[in-house]
């Protein structure tokens, strides 16, 4: 029963967030955040609290750098640290917040891009997430005027687009290198 109640209000404050609803999503975040007050909770149970508690955790970050309080960085980045699961998508967010409010992440991409590249051989949800990491990562490189970082990243999420039949490009990717004349 607790699993059901926190999918539920998680669920909501997802999409929410998609629809770029950063207050509203905060605020059903709280529905999921402390469920230990369910009674009779089995060890199921307990663990399914333990697991909204962290969502909420994670999702409080995405939610305050979404809002654009990018003072909360280096505490991310250190619960980063302590949950390796949630990093290629705190990541995605990290890009996501700095291409909205413009600031610096280069060290973060960094010190996580070779971690965030191993994504791409791994199961299709994983390789949304590289996709996702692609697409951002090449706005982030267009807004810091570095072209031809962001083309390649460009044509790297446009080739695993085609490769997974996400999208299909008018022009095939040689053809695509040939006109950009990258490396």
């Amino acid at each position: 029963m607790v699993f059901y109640y926190g999918y539920g209000f998680l669920s909501v404050s997802t999409a929410l967030q998609k629809k770029g609803y950063i207050k509203e999503a905060k605020a059903e975040l709280e529905g999921y955040a402390d469920l230990s007050w369910f009674k009779g909770l089995d060890i199921e149970g307990e663990a399914d609290v333990e697991q909204f508690r962290l969502w909420a955790k994670a999702n409080s970050y995405t939610l305050d750098l979404l809002l654009g309080n990018r003072d909360i960085l280096p505490e991310y980045i250190a619960f980063l640290e302590n949950h390796p699961e949630e990093v290629s998508s705190g990541v995605v967010t990290i890009l996501e917040a700095a291409n909205k409010y413009n600031f610096d992440v280069d060290s973060i991409i960094d010190k996580y891009s070779e971690r965030i590249k191993r994504l791409q051989e791994s199961e299709d949800v994983k390789q949304m997430t590289y996709y996702c990491y692609m697409y951002q990562l090449a706005i982030y490189h267009y807004r810091r005027g570095r072209i031809l970082k962001g083309q390649k990243d460009t044509l790297n999420y446009l080739s695993l687009s085609k490769q997974r039949n996400w999208f299909k490009p008018p022009v095939s990717m040689e053809s695509l290198q040939d006109h950009m004349q990258l490396d």
